[in-house]
């Protein structure tokens, strides 16, 4: 049942449109068909799909050399991404920086977490960093 309803995910559909009266479709296509509730798309089956995603990217980053984007210094989510030489980009982390302030210690400190969790969680070395050339990051 996950992969006919990752769409969900992939294109930022709400939960509740599962149970949207209009999918009715599905239960005339395939009589006896009982269709997934928002509370177990939204806990069971993005808990799979999210295990099933990390597994993949995994291992498409294991032993892989990669440059690390960092975004979003200047509001409280702050963003890790990783950018393979073929141009794909996998999200590593975020960081909830609400009650830090962006100071050039704390973010270099953010910095250097990702780049650990990049390499514990994926196998992957990141070998440069990207980011914006704002003043507490130039630091």
């Amino acid at each position: 049942m996950t992969n006919r309803l990752e769409g969900f995910f992939a294109t930022n559909t709400p939960f509740n449109h599962v149970e949207h009266a209009e999918l009715k479709l599905c239960n005339i296509l395939r009589p006896g068909y009982v269709p997934a509730t928002r509370k177990c798309l939204g806990n069971d089956i993005l808990d799979s799909v999210h295990e099933s995603e990390k597994a993949k990217c995994k291992e498409l980053l294991r032993g892989k050399t990669v440059s690390m984007c960092l975004d979003g210094w200047s509001n409280v989510h702050n963003c890790s991404s990783v950018v393979l030489p073929s141009g794909e980009v996998f999200l590593v982390d975020t960081v909830d920086t609400s009650g830090h302030s962006h100071t050039a210690e704390y973010l270099s400190e953010v910095a250097v977490n990702a780049i650990d969790k990049c390499k514990n969680d994926t196998g992957a070395t990141v070998k440069s960093v990207v980011t914006d050339n704002v003043a507490n990051v130039k630091k």
